[in-house]
């Protein structure tokens, strides 16, 4: 009877096809595989012959077939799940078209990562009708809402991320069908420890090519490459809605092995937040990796523009705001962000968004206040100290205007409620001091009270060496701060006619003054050594610069 029962199960059991298990994936998650003619298995005569057998197996005190069917069908679900990543690896994934569904009605292409997007986004959206139960707190707005887009960070980089999402939900499917036969075959006192049986090979697959999966990750982090890790916070979003439909499957040990999913991806993605930080609090100017993976010297940028580790920064925590809950969860098992939450939240109020919102601005707080003290540091390293507070000017105002342009200020506004203010002030503060590094040159024409006063456009023997010195003083610092400055790089056109402006305002009344004092009067032989330059043409240098086109 044992062998009978057996050859029953090879009979009509053999594994699914990928492209009939994506096919069970992507249909409607109401729907069951049922419905769908080509990918049944165990016809329903095949499932009675075998219920019977069972039933007269179990009355009679024979319990080997409780081991033949799970470890039959057991092998059926891994092998399945086992050809998916075989197909997973081939140059056909992704691009393969769905099959006309049992509506009769052809289905469009869509990639991978937008059917894996339709899936979420009802996975979503019943969490949505049930938020009241929910242990995630999702709202309409909430990460897991309408900011999973169709993107979400799932680029070439973190195919390996998608591909371990449609393994996972290959593997609630396969499982809820299994629970399904298990019902119309196996005696109701047998379902759990025969499935628990069934399951059990699987589930540790999974498991284990997490683990693969993260070391991975992690050493691309080691390299520098962040997109890979914002790929782990869209990841742990996703496991997150996948996995309570799994865990109600499964037995508590079971339940054990798949939070270790969850585990792996989490303190993965708190390695890179870490990881990151490290990089902005420690860079050298080297080996910097862009987010486009290419490289820059280990040399400030000689024109003083927006320096690569500030626009790669904020780039990353740019794109940390889809992921806010995910890192907030993460963040809360962190001793310094939680003992910061908690000092916040004795002043004021907070939902559960709104604390994992806070514990991001936290993340980020640390991030801008590394992010200038590097930036401070690296200044330094021009000698020129116009072009220090330049620098400084360039990058400064390239962070505010981002946290202006994102909703960064919005979420620092709990952290950091004054920090536009304190930016502001600080690019106020920058553009005063680069003001008064044009104080050497104007010192050479100024004050006029303490210069020699012409009398009838004379001035006496030794006042006339004073007047060549201080004209040619001037010319010699002028054209080297000329020389200096075109070649600098300001982006932002309204920031740099600002600065044009202001040198205009600072240099040309005061110099306009000392060579009407002094451009008629008499004091050389070749007076045209010294007079160089008319007011109009120091205002036509100080217009061009920032700009070594000129």
């Amino acid at each position: 009877v044992n062998n009978h029962f057996r050859f029953l199960l090879r009979k009509h059991c053999s594994p699914m096809r990928p492209v009939d298990l994506l096919d069970l994936i992507y249909i409607e998650e109401d729907s069951s595989g049922e419905d769908c003619p080509s990918i049944k298995q165990l016809p329903p005569s095949t499932r009675e012959e075998l219920r019977c057998i069972a039933s007269w197996l179990e009355n009679h005190l024979r319990r080997e077939y409780v081991t033949i069917y799970a470890d039959e069908r057991s092998d059926v679900v891994f092998r399945s799940l086992q050809m998916l990543k075989d197909h997973q690896k081939s140059g056909s994934w992704g691009s393969e078209p769905l099959k006309t569904r049992y509506h009769g009605k052809p289905e469009p292409r869509k990639s991978t990562s937008a059917r894996l997007q339709q899936i979420f986004e009802r996975k979503a959206n019943k969490m949505l009708h049930t938020i009241e139960q929910s242990r995630f707190a999702i709202r309409k707005n909430s990460a897991y809402g309408d900011n999973l887009t169709a993107d979400d960070h799932m680029g070439d980089g973190d195919q390996d991320l998608e591909k371990y999402l449609v393994l996972l939900l290959g593997l609630q499917r396969l499982l809820i069908w299994e629970r399904q036969i298990l019902s119309d075959v196996i005696p109701s006192t047998r379902l759990g420890e025969v499935f628990s049986r069934l399951a059990s090979a699987s589930i540790e697959m999974v498991v284990k090519d997490a683990e693969s999966i993260t070391s991975k990750v992690l050493r691309s982090i080691a390299r520098k490459n962040w997109t890979e890790a914002l790929g782990v916070f869209s990841a742990l979003k996703h496991v997150t809605l996948i996995q309570p439909d799994i865990e109600k499957l499964c037995d508590i040990a079971q339940r054990t092995q798949l939070a270790m999913v969850l585990q792996k991806l989490q303190t993965t993605g708190a390695r890179a937040l870490e990881q990151f930080l490290d990089l902005v609090r420690g860079d050298t100017g080297s080996n910097l990796v862009a987010m486009g993976s290419s490289t820059i010297s280990g040399n400030i940028p000689r024109d003083a523009t927006v320096h690569e580790l500030t626009s790669n920064a904020i780039w990353f925590v740019e794109h940390l705001l889809e992921h806010a809950d995910v890192i907030g969860g993460i963040l809360q098992m962190d001793a310094f962000y939680a003992s910061q939450l908690d000092s916040i939240a004795l002043h004021k109020s907070l939902s559960l968004e709104d604390r994992r919102k806070a514990l991001l601005g936290l993340y980020i707080k640390r991030i801008l206040s590394e992010l200038n003290l590097t930036i401070v540091s690296k200044c330094e390293q021009y000698s020129d100290l116009a072009t220090r507070y330049l620098f400084r000017l360039n990058n400064i105002h390239y962070i505010l205007k981002s946290l202006q342009r994102s909703n960064l200020l919005e979420l620092l506004s709990v952290t950091e409620p004054e920090c536009e203010k304190n930016y502001q002030d600080l690019i106020q503060e920058l553009k005063n001091s680069y003001q008064r590094s044009w104080l050497r040159i104007l010192a050479h024409i100024s004050p006029l009270e303490d210069l020699p006063r012409p009398t009838a456009g004379k001035v006496r023997e030794k006042e006339r060496a004073v007047i060549k010195e201080r004209f040619a003083n001037f010319n010699k610092d002028l054209e080297d701060a000329w020389k200096t400055q075109r070649g600098i790089s300001v982006p932002d056109v309204i920031l740099r006619e600002g600065l044009k402006r202001d040198n205009s305002e600072t240099l040309i009344p005061q110099y306009n003054a000392f060579f009407e004092m002094y451009s008629e009067v008499s004091f050389s032989k070749n007076p045209e050594k010294y007079v160089k330059y008319k007011p109009q043409d120091v205002t036509r240098m100080l217009n061009s610069l920032f700009d070594d086109t000129v």
